[in-house]
């Protein structure tokens, strides 16, 4: 009978039918957004359990009436073989929603994970034309969403020379509710050093240095990965001071990934020796690409000479912290109106002050920025 066949091929209606033994007739009205073709289609799967070959909007709707009837097998057959593969820049920002919608309210989440950062990759990956193109259906996406797509966007085009930032910090400006540029970089540094304070579990990067009492002295150690480059730390010791100091580098190999001159920022903490972790404070610094600066960690002074040295670096790069602070100081000017101008620390004033896109048309700006600060 029909009903054995439906009980027999869908938890769902086993669950239904199961609970209305005894009854010769049991309605169940789908919604009103399942039409007949898809429906029809979702039928035959039960029975032949062969997906159709089927366009990518009629696998969406099939994939919605898979999950009204809580068919979990069904949902990610559609997801990993018709979906998936079908998914282009036009119908992302679509399927982001949805799978964003469905992991807020199920536990049933490996597919449609896989379906959101999919999803996630290709916006990133075309973000430039989408933003442009797509507003109204980025207003529709909740502040969760759309914050994480341009998390991804910021990180997949850090190494992009021609990439436009602006479209995508207006929309960062309002998911954080910020005002201008800087008030949104104090935001982000905010939570770029909140973040790495909960995960101060595992270092990135662990170096132990012996027999330290040979005076003055400068030594690497070997490179490894931070944000899918290559980076080094950096040891001096300066004898006369009675000073150590402790420095990052970004490997040369690695600099030619960024456009030139490009600011690469990254939140730290560099902890020495018998050192409590949870007792240091998170910091942030920016290091030029291309220009063999290095970055400083930690200065020690006075430093007494021991037998080792153990240095735990814990730290994390900050693409959408860099993208902000690109932005601004591509066009300083806008400090000159900002409010919150008092938030910028001396340090990042002079890397401001310092960047490679200042120039002789912006120097009577830059005095009143300094005069302002």
């Amino acid at each position: 009978s029909s009903k054995a066949f439906l009980a027999e091929n869908s938890p769902y209606f086993k669950k239904v039918l199961r609970n209305s033994q005894g009854f010769k007739e049991v309605r169940i009205t789908p919604p009103e957004w399942v039409t007949l073709r898809p429906f029809e289609q979702y039928l035959k799967y039960l029975e032949t359990k062969k997906l159709p070959e089927t366009d990518i909007l009629t696998a969406e709707k099939l994939l919605w009436i898979a999950d009204f009837f809580k068919d979990y097998g069904m949902q990610g057959s559609l997801i990993n073989q018709l979906i998936v593969p079908q998914v282009t820049k036009d119908t992302a920002l679509a399927f982001v929603h949805d799978a964003s919608t469905k992991l807020q309210s199920t536990a049933h989440s490996e597919h449609w994970q896989r379906l959101y950062f999919h999803c996630l990759h290709i916006i990133a990956k075309n973000a430039q034309s989408i933003f442009a193109k797509y507003t109204s259906a980025l207003e529709k996406l909740n502040p969760q969403t759309l914050e994480e797509i341009i998390r991804a966007t910021a990180e997949f085009q850090a190494k992009s020379p021609n990439f436009d930032t602006s479209i995508m910090m207006g929309w960062m400006k309002q998911v954080t509710d910020s005002r201008t540029n800087l008030e949104l970089l104090v935001s982000e540094e905010r939570r770029a050093l909140s973040s790495l304070k909960r995960t101060l579990n595992t270092p990135q990067f662990e170096w132990t240095l012996n027999k330290l009492d040979s005076g003055n002295f400068y030594v690497e150690s070997e490179s490894f990965e931070m944000g899918e480059v290559d980076w080094q730390l950096c040891v001096w010791s300066f004898e006369h001071e009675s000073r150590l100091e402790i420095s990052l580098k970004l490997l040369d190999s690695s600099s030619k990934n960024f456009p030139k001159n490009s600011l690469v920022g990254f939140s730290f903490v560099c902890q020495i020796n018998d050192e409590r972790v949870d007792l240091l404070a998170p910091k942030t610094e920016f290091i030029t690409a291309g220009k063999q600066s290095l970055a400083l960690l930690r200065s020690l002074q006075p430093f007494k000479k021991a037998n080792k040295l153990s240095i735990k670096f814990f730290a994390k790069v900050e693409n959408l912290y860099s993208s902000i602070f690109m932005q601004i100081a591509k066009t300083p000017q806008q400090l000159l109106e900002d409010y919150n101008l008092k938030e910028l620390s001396f340090e990042k004033l002079t890397i401001l002050l310092n960047y490679k896109f200042l120039s002789v048309n912006t120097e009577d700006e830059i005095i009143e920025i300094i005069g302002k600060w």
